[in-house]
């Protein structure tokens, strides 16, 4: 099983994270030769020879390596909460999606509702 992301639910997993990336390369293959399409290719240049390769294969030689999945893409409970409040802090990311910081926060504040009730 791949590592999991967020905090609570575990509901971004690396190998979702990973989907994300092959839709990029896939769109990005097809731009390179759409002649209506400008790439900027020296943008890629971190990505080596990702139009003769296959996705797993680039990956497995290159991707993980080029592409930063260390940066936060998840929703997090904070956990340095001020002793005086009884609010709950959270950290979102500007990189994710608002449906999966949506579905991020629903999750973590169910998984506290039901620490909760216990």
């Amino acid at each position: 099983m791949s590592e999991l992301l967020c905090s609570t639910e575990r509901l971004v997993s690396k190998a979702n994270d990973r989907e994300s990336y092959r839709l990029w390369f896939e769109f990005l293959r097809r731009s390179i030769h759409d002649q209506t399409v400008e790439v900027q290719i020296q943008k890629y240049e971190s990505w080596g020879d990702f139009q003769e390769l296959s996705f797993d294969t680039w990956w497995r030689k290159t991707g993980s390596s080029a592409i930063a999945l260390d940066q936060q893409t998840y929703v997090e409970l904070i956990k340095e909460i001020p002793k005086n409040s009884s609010d709950l802090f959270v950290r979102i990311p500007n990189s994710i999606t608002t449906t999966q910081a949506v579905n991020q926060l629903r999750a973590i504040l169910t998984d506290l509702g039901r620490k909760s009730e216990t």
